[in-house]
């Protein structure tokens, strides 16, 4: 296991070597709309220039974590109300690495929210996007029901994958 290092303190990762395979898993915490010290896209530039770099020697990826970014009904069957703009440039993105937005698929169970405001509206601003490649190695996806142990305003937001040993 190696650790990747992006040119920002929203995005950290690690590289997984096993065998033959190459895994890089990305944890990121991306800017809400009008947020006024980080730019949307510029965090999405730098994600994109170290997912560029990571992977120009091979792999699979595998982005997770609050992305800030509602994807409506062209997202998948999970899909709902209207896409946001950050929504929009996080369907770009996905497009252009080959990544599926694996919790918005039918298979995924669970609320069809990640984030209940204060005011108690929903939204899904919570992701995973995986290497279209993997797809099948997905065993379950599941946002987790609200609980009592859980003081953040955003549900957790489970995958759980098939690991191949070569």
């Amino acid at each position: 296991v190696d650790c990747i290092k992006f040119k920002s303190d929203r995005i950290c990762g690690i590289k997984i070597r096993s065998n033959n395979d190459l895994l890089h898993v990305i944890c990121v915490y991306l800017p809400q709309a009008g947020c006024s010290i980080a730019s949307y896209e510029t965090e999405l530039e730098i994600l994109s220039n170290g997912i560029q770099e990571c992977t120009s020697e091979g792999g699979n990826v595998i982005v997770i974590g609050d992305v800030n970014a509602h994807i409506g009904k062209e997202g998948g069957p999970r899909g709902w109300g209207k896409t946001s703009k950050n929504g929009n440039s996080l369907c770009r993105f996905a497009t252009m690495f080959n990544l599926e937005i694996i919790d918005l698929k039918c298979n995924t169970v669970g609320p069809k929210y990640t984030y209940i405001s204060h005011w108690g509206t929903t939204s899904h601003l919570d992701h995973c996007l995986i290497s279209k490649a993997m797809i099948e190695q997905v065993i379950r996806c599941e946002v987790k029901d609200e609980e009592m142990q859980n003081p953040s305003d955003h549900l957790p937001l489970q995958i759980t994958m098939r690991v191949c040993h070569g």
